[in-house]
């Protein structure tokens, strides 16, 4: 199975269009989210994918690690893919359309990658690690916190706003299963999703300075892939995450330090 050659396709996917916001309209949105007529059509459905994500993501956990990264990523996945929709059908600037179409594009084959090392770990030898709920447990409800900001009604705005602490959630989700997981897989597609959401949230970031707009927190502290990825499961939150081994790359298809680009 060839993880990260999607998560690669994906990382260059939004890089172009994110950087081209940036440099090409920056200054051109209208200034002031709250001289924006309110969309109240966009605002419904922004809520409506919110919940609908917040349902789906009440899923048991099973106390394996593995399992519970994947089969929570996949509602949470599904829900930008929900938010960027909503953006595609009412965001103004064009770059914001392209935005979500390239999210829209990189998740779906996350997802599908997803359900598929889902079901293979599923059908294997599972673990139970209590501290591994706990901590899945406390990065959902702190995600939920910081995405119930109120909407400005300008649909550029308030998919970019939203975006950031939803990021955010996916990679303290992946920081889990860095310290948590097992399988190497596992610990592999968690490392991309990190990379790729924190360059994300870097780019909106920006953005919503630019326009005059609220800019949430989120993207630190910056996770690099070096040539001692692939952390090893310490089994205790006091620990930090640790370089795995070598031995785990024999078969794949990408190497840490191959030169997937890092935010300054």
């Amino acid at each position: 199975m060839r993880r990260m050659t999607m998560s690669l396709f994906a990382l260059g996917l939004t890089a172009l269009p994110l950087a081209g916001a940036l440099a090409s309209h920056a200054g051109q949105h209208q200034q002031g989210a709250t001289t924006v007529p309110a969309y109240s059509a966009a605002i419904r459905e922004f809520k409506a994918a919110h919940m609908k994500m917040m349902r789906n993501m009440k899923v048991p956990f099973t106390g394996d690690p593995d399992v519970d990264f994947f089969s929570h990523m996949i509602p949470h996945h599904q829900g930008a893919i929900d938010m960027a929709g909503v953006a595609m059908r009412h965001a103004n600037n064009p770059w914001t359309r392209q935005e979500a179409e390239a999210i829209t594009i990189a998740q779906s084959r996350e997802v599908y990658e997803f359900r598929a090392l889902l079901a293979k770990r599923a059908a294997g030898e599972q673990i139970q690690d209590a501290r591994a709920v706990r901590a899945f447990k406390a990065v959902h409800a702190k995600m939920m916190r910081a995405m119930a900001m109120p909407f400005t009604g300008d649909p550029d705005v308030d998919f970019k706003m939203h975006m950031v602490p939803h990021h955010q959630g996916a990679i303290d989700m992946a920081r889990v299963a860095l310290r948590h997981a097992r399988d190497p897989w596992t610990r592999q597609a968690a490392e991309a999703v990190i990379i790729e959401q924190q360059q994300e949230i870097h780019q909106f970031q920006r953005w919503l300075a630019q326009n005059g707009a609220k800019v949430p927190p989120g993207g630190r502290p910056l996770y690099i892939i070096g040539p001692h990825s692939f952390p090893q499961n310490t089994y205790k939150e006091d620990q930090h995450e640790r370089a795995g081994t070598r031995d785990e790359l024999v078969g794949q298809t990408w190497a840490p330090g191959s030169g997937v680009p890092s935010q300054p």
